[in-house]
Parts: C-alpha cells; structure tokens; sequence
C-alpha cells in the first residue's frame, strides 16, 4: 500500500508521556504528534490531537478532538499496524 518510518522522539522523565512519534508517509509526508503513552494497561500510542470547546447540552465543553482518524475496516487495519509497529 505505502511505505512510512518513524521519527521517535523519546523523553527521559517519570511522566506517563514517553515519546513523540512523527509518521513519514513514502518519504513525502509527515505526520506530527502521535505520543506513546504508559497507562494503567500498559504503553498505548495516541493519535495527534487538539484541545477545542463545543457547545453540548447548552454548555460549553472543553475537549479533545483527534486531528488524524483512520477510517473504514482497512483503515483500523492500517491505523492497528503503525501503532503496534510505533511501539516495537
């Protein structure tokens, strides 16, 4: 399908947040801030996000909204495998 590599970037503190990960896509695109995570289960990948608020049951609410979505069944397919291989 395509070809990517990772650019990992790995922090040295007791935080929960380890590394930031950018994805580059056939040598022609990159994508920025993807973050490994060490959760209660374990270290998980997060997908690049940003903060907004939106209006929800008339109230304004503060969130985050995922700024990269893998879509469709080939899609989660393909979003599984970059996670798992940004974590080996």
């Amino acid at each position: 399908m395509f070809n990517y590599s990772f650019n990992i970037r790995k922090l040295q503190s007791n935080s929960s947040l380890k590394a930031f990960v950018t994805l580059i896509i056939d040598d022609v695109m990159s994508i920025e801030g993807f973050k490994v995570v060490n959760g209660r289960n374990g270290l998980f990948v997060s997908v690049p996000s940003h903060k907004g608020t939106v209006r929800e049951d008339g109230e304004e609410v503060t969130k985050y909204f995922d700024d990269v979505r893998f879509l469709g069944d080939n899609g989660i397919e393909v979003g599984t495998e970059i996670k798992n291989a940004i974590l080996d």
